[in-house]
């Protein structure tokens, strides 16, 4: 039998306190982070795509993203009265391109005008497409802040999530 003496009250709460300290550090330890996240999707009636609200930029604003079915990514218009100050686009052969597998030929300087989201010279590219009707279109990638759910209770916040503007 384990038994331990004490001569003084300190001694008694110094042992809870370590105790104490060693259950939180087990238990934060085993939290486990979610991998997959659950959208709710809903299918536009006037044009058949389907379509999820995240909050996206900065300051944060709900935008309706098109669910490429299919595929892995997120499609958002971002030609037209996208602002937001933590945009930013995904340079050609940088860790995020390749991730995005992106082709080596995917890069290039397409925009002819003054740099905008959606348009920026020497970004990484992808080719999204429907191989069903036989459409594809290239987008340019790029990374802002997004969240999933509403205030006062924001259920997914990330500072940095790559998506395709078309």
């Amino acid at each position: 039998m384990l038994t331990f003496k004490f001569s003084s009250s300190s001694n008694i709460y110094t042992f809870i306190l370590l105790f104490l300290l060693l259950n939180i550090i087990s238990l934060c330890s085993s939290i486990v982070l979610p991998t997959t996240l659950i959208l709710p999707v809903t299918k536009d009636s006037s044009t058949l795509q389907y379509i999820t609200v995240i909050g996206q930029r900065t300051p944060l604003i709900p935008v309706k993203f098109t669910v490429h079915l299919g595929g892995a990514s997120l499609l958002v218009d971002c030609e037209s009265g996208y602002n937001s100050s933590t945009y930013k686009p995904v340079l050609c052969k940088s860790k995020q391109c390749s991730f995005a597998k992106a082709e080596s030929n995917a890069c290039g300087n397409f925009c002819l005008s003054k740099p905008h989201p959606g348009c920026n010279n020497n970004t990484c590219h992808t080719l999204d497409g429907n191989p069903i009707i036989d459409t594809y279109t290239g987008a340019e990638l790029a990374e802002d802040v997004f969240a999933i759910g509403s205030k006062p209770v924001v259920l997914v916040s990330q500072t940095k999530v790559y998506f395709h503007l078309h």
